[in-house]
């Protein structure tokens, strides 16, 4: 398998999370990154419906090329009570120099501003994605 590339910033660095991080439901106008662990962040967008929407959080771990753990708040017309979300993104190294991202949510339960999310991030339940990038 071949050596690994910096995934974790470059995955991070806010010209290229403004490109991928709102797939087809809207515009970023915002995306700030402190990468650290203790750092923060913050992405902001225009969904398709005219609406601003926006997430915060905090890096809570940060494995160079293999994890990042971070928590997750939605700035939202519903307040959020309680703690917030924790998402863990996972890098893994493919052959032909790609690398498969991996991401799982926990939820907790009781978080209010998840109700009109899809039934598989509703409170308290996990979700995870993945996608393959070169």
């Amino acid at each position: 398998m071949p050596p690994r590339r910096s995934s974790t910033r470059r995955g991070r660095r806010p010209e290229l999370v403004k490109r991928w991080w709102s797939g087809q439901r809207g515009e970023m106008t915002l995306a700030e990154i402190d990468l650290r662990v203790g750092g923060a962040w913050r992405y902001v967008m225009i969904d398709n419906g005219g609406f601003e929407v926006g997430f915060h959080g905090e890096y809570r771990e940060i494995v160079p090329n293999e994890r990042i753990v971070a928590t997750e708040v939605y700035e939202g017309p519903w307040p959020q009570d309680g703690e917030p979300a924790v998402t863990t993104v996972t890098f893994t190294a493919l052959d032909g120099g790609r690398t498969l991202l991996e991401q799982l949510m926990q939820s907790p339960a009781g978080r209010s501003a998840t109700r009109s999310s899809p039934p598989e991030w509703r409170p308290g339940s996990t979700s995870s994605s993945t996608s393959s990038t070169s």
